[in-house]
């Protein structure tokens, strides 16, 4: 339940509300002024002596007292406090959770002063009986989660809101609270129970409410004899489309959390909204825009976009004004264009088109064609620094048109109609080209991706059967891999005013390779993703999987700057075929990867959403995947995402939370988590429709860190088994790869860190615990059981093991860490 509340609006008023005591603070410790995640700061006596903690992002203020919290709003001219209050009024006090390292000063007067320390999340403990209150980041200043145990009743929880003119619950289950500012909106709840070995299994869960000025929860269909956690995780789901065939393309999270997906639908009765620029089905297969609202409960709009032929949309971009930029393919005379713009009549074949919708999806701005009697295809699209849209795609049409001072003028063709690359950008108001190129061999070629660096330089990834296709000296790869009849990815940086290649490199095997999707770093690098055919596509050392497992294994590789080396390559897949068709990176520059995946034993970890295929092996269906890669190529996480049928995740985008929505097509009836929001019905009709799925990336038990190798040359990993759950059995830890009969302890701290120690890293903060001394076995290995008390319930807590190493420089070992979050 994320707590909104408008953000930009929220300002500090605690001190005319509660009578303050006047304070002047200090600037936030190195690296604070620029924090995107709220930090809970302790009060030490520079605020009232009612307040626990506070909790500020931006100009947004929170403040949490005992038995309740305090959000304040003001404009210009108006202020206004909200008091929360849960459960029963006896004041149970917030006790901070996971201290971080930094720490605030606080002046009073002209010198007195205080330190006080910031937390990741609060607890409010036993709220109600059997019930506790945490309080952590999220979208928004904050969000809470109440964790229940066996028997608690979720009917006793009741959240009283002072100061607010009216709290109501919508028809899409959005609760509403009225401020004399505004409405405070809080989407619905996600809920499960906590099964055997922690297994989730989800719960309907809703808001109630009680009076005008109270509100509670329903969670009618959860089991009383199992722990129930309402809220965080998979945050929506929701079906689009009708009876025919729903295929969504792409996604992007819009700056306010919204979703905005396009595609291609044949359905006449697929589900547009009063307004919207098309509201009907023009031809046998339109393009579509639609707008979810945050919570995915509501279509904010939903257009068709096409003529009385077929289109198809491929790619969208948002501009930061709200605009909606689309590219994709048509074969329609009368596609809609605007006035003024590069071309307006249908050059035949299949033509790219461009478009520029509204924020609001009511008015088409700029529309116009792309091609030249051919069949000519678009596949990426991207913003250059100024708004200049870039395509990139493929065509087989001689006369595509080309601009002068262009890097290639001239088609240099392909075989059965295959065609070159193409990479085009457009002024902004599309009336005329900037640059439009060629880019290819006497093969054939397909671009599928491209970025656009700050600095105007356009990245451009696909696939190419040319043994000739442009590349530079000192790249990774200057040689095609294969015979004729197989293709090689490729990527290539262009100038930013496409006049030349700074650099271009092949990417593959000696089969066939398909680069599907990519993205660049701040600094220039490259993630790539696709799918191989290749047994000696090009991997490196400690990879996640460096060996072909058969029948087609997606990949995941990562190029530096200049193309001239990989810093990290990987197939990623099982036994069966596994496809890689989009790439985002998050602002820490993690990269998140999703696909489909025909195999039993794809890649994931225990903490994700779901760790098993949901269709039979060999049943020729498969599941959509999500998977996430450190910048040196560690696997943080891997999950499948599917139901009874047949899913593909066909694009993907990360929000600065590092929350994930993706969006793919479906044809199975159990799609996980759709209770409750805009469409949670397939249409049956066996056609597929669209799906998307927004979730977090949760933090559950995950190793990080790097380890000391041995003097015995051995890597001593630490794991575990199990589930860190207190009521979900037995979790134990483990480590292996130590020194053969040596002795050593397991380390633990709620402070995570990164410095060199013995030789090695220590990845653990100051106050450090230790276990009792543990005896290493033949293997080097040794296993400790962990008793979970309730005060561990809800923090976070890393791990490293300490041992004796007599050949070492310093006599001592380090193993990796390992990161536990602890739940009900």
């Amino acid at each position: 339940m994320a707590v909104q509340a408008l953000c930009g609006m929220l300002v500090s008023s605690l001190g005319a509300v509660a009578g303050g005591i006047p304070v002047q603070e200090a600037p936030p410790p190195v690296g604070e002024a620029s924090r995107t995640r709220p930090v809970f700061v302790e009060n030490t006596g520079q605020w009232p002596e009612e307040v626990h903690h506070r909790a500020r992002l931006g100009g947004a203020v929170a403040w949490f007292t005992a038995g309740a919290f305090w959000i304040d709003l003001r404009d210009a001219h108006r202020a206004c406090a909200l008091r929360f209050t849960f459960g029963n009024k006896g004041g149970v006090a917030p006790e901070g959770e996971t201290a971080l390292d930094a720490s605030y000063r606080f002046l009073h007067g002209e010198s007195s002063a205080n330190v006080a320390r910031g937390y990741e999340r609060l607890r409010y403990a036993g709220i109600s009986r059997g019930v506790d209150l945490v309080v952590r980041d999220g979208d928004g200043l904050f969000e809470y989660d109440l964790l229940l145990e066996p028997g608690a009743e979720l009917d006793a929880i009741e959240v009283v809101v002072e100061g607010a003119d009216a709290v109501i619950v919508e028809e899409d289950g959005v609760l509403v609270i009225e401020t004399p500012l505004g409405l405070l909106r809080q989407s619905p709840p996600v809920a499960w129970n906590v099964g055997p070995e922690g297994t989730r299994l989800p719960v309907a869960c809703r808001f109630r409410t009680i009076d005008d000025s109270t509100y509670g929860f329903a969670a009618p269909g959860a089991s009383g004899e199992q722990p129930l956690v309402i809220d965080p995780g998979l945050r929506w789901s929701s079906f689009l489309g009708e009876v025919g065939d729903d295929m969504i393309t792409d996604v992007a999270f819009a700056a306010t959390g919204e979703v905005v997906v396009v595609g291609t639908t044949t359905s006449s009765a697929f589900p547009t909204t009063p307004g919207a620029h098309d509201p009907a089905l023009g031809g046998g297969a339109d393009a579509f825009v639609t707008r979810f609202a945050y919570a995915g409960t509501t279509l904010i709009f939903s257009t068709y976009l096409g003529g009385s032929g077929n289109d198809l949309a491929t790619a969208l971009c948002l501009a930061p004004s709200g605009e909606i930029w689309v590219t994709g393919e048509t074969s329609s005379s009368d596609f809609p264009t605007t006035a003024g713009v590069w071309d307006s009549t249908y050059g035949g074949g299949v033509d790219i088109f461009l478009a520029r919708l509204d924020a609001a999806g009511t008015t088409l701005l700029a529309s116009t064609y792309l091609g030249a009697g051919g069949d000519d295809r678009a596949r990426g699209l991207a913003l250059a620094p100024g708004g200049a849209p870039v395509i990139c795609g493929s065509s087989n049409s001689p006369s595509f048109p080309t601009t002068p001072g262009a890097f290639d003028r001239f088609y240099s063709g392909g075989t059965y109609s295959g065609g070159d690359a193409v990479v085009t950008r457009f002024a902004p108001d599309l009336t005329t080209l900037d640059f439009s190129t060629w880019l290819g061999g006497s093969g054939n070629e397909q671009a599928t991706d491209l970025a656009v660096g700050a600095d105007g330089s356009v990245t451009v990834g696909g696939s190419t059967s040319s043994s000739d296709f442009p590349t530079t000296a000192g790249v990774f790869d200057g040689t095609h891999n294969g015979p004729s009849t197989s293709s090689d990815g490729f990527v290539c940086r262009l100038e930013g005013d496409g006049s030349a290649l700074r650099w271009s490199t092949y990417l593959g095997g000696t089969d066939s390779d398909q680069l599907e999707g990519l993205a660049v770093e701040v600094g220039g690098e490259v993630i790539a993703v696709g799918s191989t055919s290749s047994d000696d596509f090009p991997t490196t050392a400690g990879a996640l999987e460096d060996t072909y497992q058969g029948y087609g294994d997606a990949f995941v590789s990562r190029l530096d700057q200049n193309g001239t080396s990989l810093h990290f390559s990987t197939y990623l897949g099982g036994y069966d075929t596994d496809r890689a068709l989009d790439v985002e990176l998050d602002q820490s520059g993690l990269a998140a990867v999703t696909g489909a995946t025909f195999s039993p034993d794809f890649p994931v970890t225990p903490w994700g959403f779901d760790d098993s295929l949901n269709n039979p092996p060999d049943s020729y269906l498969a599941d959509a995947f999500v998977s996430r890669f450190s910048p040196g190529g560690e696997l943080l996480y891997g999950a499948y995402l599917g139901g009874s049928s047949h899913e593909e995740g066909t694009s993907l985008d990360v929000d600065w939370m590092h929350g994930v929505v993706i969006g793919g097509h479906t044809n199975s009836n159990g799609l996980p988590g759709v209770w409750g929001h805009f469409d949670d019905t397939y249409d049956g009709s066996g056609a597929p429709d669209g799906f998307v799925t927004t979730f977090d990336f949760a933090s559950y038990p995950f190793q990080f860190g790097p380890y000391k190798v041995t003097s015995s040359n051995w890597t001593p990993y630490i794991g575990y088994s199990g589930f860190p759950s207190s009521t979900g059995g037995g979790f134990t830890l483990w480590v292996e790869g130590a020194t053969a009969h040596g002795w050593g302890y397991f380390l633990e701290s709620s402070v995570r860190a990164d410095r060199p120690f013995m030789g090695g890293t220590l990845l653990l903060g100051h106050p450090i615990r230790r276990s009792s001394v543990q005896t290493l076995d033949w293997f080097g290995s040794v296993y400790l059981d962990v008793t979970i008390h309730p005060s561990m319930v809800g923090t976070t807590r890393y791990y490293q093991v300490w041992f004796s190493d007599p050949g070492d420089a310093f006599g001592v070992g380090l193993s990796n860490g390992l990161e536990v979050s602890y739940v009900p």
